[in-house]
């Protein structure tokens, strides 16, 4: 699992807030330019999305 930043997830990526293996796997979305946040959606609930700014540590490269 690697850190990195929010912005440099590419769309459609999966991602995590925590580097648990229990924690919930997001998609990083489109960005929003009126509110200069990121989009994400959970992965299992596509009903359940938010924004964040680009510079949230967020964890890549797991399996799932």
């Amino acid at each position: 699992m690697k850190a990195t930043l929010l912005k440099k997830v590419k769309k459609g990526d999966f991602f995590k807030f925590r580097p648990t293996d229990g924690a919930t796997v997001f998609v990083r979305d489109d960005y929003d330019r009126e509110t200069k946040k990121y989009e994400y959606y959970d992965f299992f609930n596509i009903g359940r999305w938010n924004q964040r700014k680009g510079n949230c540590i967020v964890y890549v490269d797991f399996e799932f």
